[in-house]
């Protein structure tokens, strides 16, 4: 048995994403268990693949974070893609990814570290996604 309660995030024709916003699942004695966050996602669609219909860099979720988070990356193509991070300052931090990727939607995990593997301090940092020829940019709090 299951109860879930969602809401639609995104009603484009060519994908619809829901966000779970909870979930009580209870096994076979009865017993809850509640799941909850945005790691409970479900895209629906067509008979066609799940592809979004344009290049977009979603929010880095948690955020605040504390030392790790995710970011989605929404590609109707297959791109060339980096996602880096920056200080408030414009210096480089880390290259989270620098790859081809095929068509999609993608979950990048960035651990908080920087390229020498340092935890980085607390504060705001800038990331970039970049794919071909579209480049869009988000403001992330790492908050110890």
């Amino acid at each position: 048995v299951a109860t879930l309660e969602f809401d639609i995030v995104n009603p484009a024709k060519e994908f619809t994403e829901v966000e779970i916003t909870s979930a009580e699942v209870v096994d076979e004695f009865g017993i809850p268990f509640v799941l909850a966050g945005r790691n409970s996602r479900v895209y629906f669609s067509g008979r066609d693949a799940l592809l979004p219909g344009e290049f977009r860099l979603g929010q880095n979720y948690p955020n605040p974070f504390n030392p790790e988070t995710d970011i989605d990356i929404y590609l109707p193509h297959q791109a060339n893609v980096t996602l880096v991070v920056y200080n408030m300052v414009g210096q480089l931090v880390r290259t989270v990814v620098s790859s081809r990727m095929s068509a999609g939607t993608h979950t990048v995990h960035w651990n908080g570290r920087d390229e020498s593997g340092r935890l980085v301090s607390s504060g705001i940092y800038l990331y970039r996604l970049k794919a071909d020829e579209f480049t869009e940019s988000r403001k992330m709090l790492m908050l110890k």
